[in-house]
């Protein structure tokens, strides 16, 4: 799953992205709490993917429900360092991803 969430976001491609995510799903970033995919799309759409950035993934941990991945920028090298954690649902979709920025 994570392979394919950086795939797609370095593609920019939002509704793509939006598949991986469960339609109730929650994201909690620290400009806000976005719950169901329309909100999540949104905050893609207007915060993420605007930035521009090439991630990769830096340090991965499976964790019981979910994974920790750590992403750094691999293009311009202008983004922090950002720490996601996955929860994810009985289908394998985003349940709950929770973005720090370091």
């Amino acid at each position: 799953m994570v392979d394919r969430y950086v795939a797609r976001a370095n593609a920019r491609d939002v509704d793509a992205l939006m598949q991986l995510f469960a339609e109730d799903a929650v994201v909690e970033h620290e400009t806000g709490r976005f719950e169901g995919r329309d909100a999540i799309r949104e905050f893609f759409a207007d915060t993420i993917l605007p930035a521009n950035s090439i991630i990769g993934i830096a340090a991965y941990e499976d964790r019981a429900d979910g994974c920790r991945v750590v992403f750094e920028d691999t293009g311009a090298g202008r983004q922090p360092r950002v720490v996601d954690r996955f929860l994810l649902d009985d289908d394998g979709r985003i349940a709950h991803l929770h973005i720090t920025v370091e």
